[in-house]
């Protein structure tokens, strides 16, 4: 299995997939169908993110994937690396937020993880810091909501 179709299903996992069959795999992109929740998930090169979300200023981002549910909302999920701390990340996550007019919706502790959702608008996201060495991995999920969801 090649390193895109592994990271595509990494990144899948990541994103909440639970039954996972992969169609198709190339060096510009890997597709996988979450056959549990009926939604294509692809990992591919020129995937770019909406506007309107954070994303930590100066972390290298890898395996970004795009998702599109039934509902036609429209999921982002990757993961950045960064030399900083956990708090200070989180500091900078809490200063965008409130900066920017978005609702946190929850700051929780699961197990060794503190998970915080907050939204604005049609745009939702999700994400967890974890250190990793001697730097710290953001595992985060943007989704842009449909219109009627």
């Amino acid at each position: 299995m090649s390193n895109k179709a592994i990271a595509a299903l990494v990144a899948a996992v990541v994103a909440g997939a639970s039954a996972l069959l992969l169609i198709k795999t190339d060096s510009e992109k890997a597709v996988v169908v979450d056959t549990e929740d009926q939604k294509t998930i692809e990992t591919k090169a020129d995937i770019a993110l909406p506007s309107g979300f954070p994303s930590y200023p100066e972390a290298k981002m890898e395996n970004l994937t795009e998702s599109v549910g039934e509902t036609g909302h429209h999921d982002y999920s990757f993961m950045l690396k960064t030399p900083d701390s956990e708090d200070k990340i989180f500091a900078w996550y809490l200063g965008y937020f409130k900066e920017n007019g978005w609702t946190l919706k929850s700051d929780k502790v699961v197990v060794m993880y503190r998970i915080i959702e907050a939204e604005k608008d049609n745009l939702y996201m999700t994400f967890q810091v974890a250190a990793d060495g001697n730097q710290s991995s953001i595992s985060q999920r943007n989704r842009v909501r449909a219109v009627a969801e």
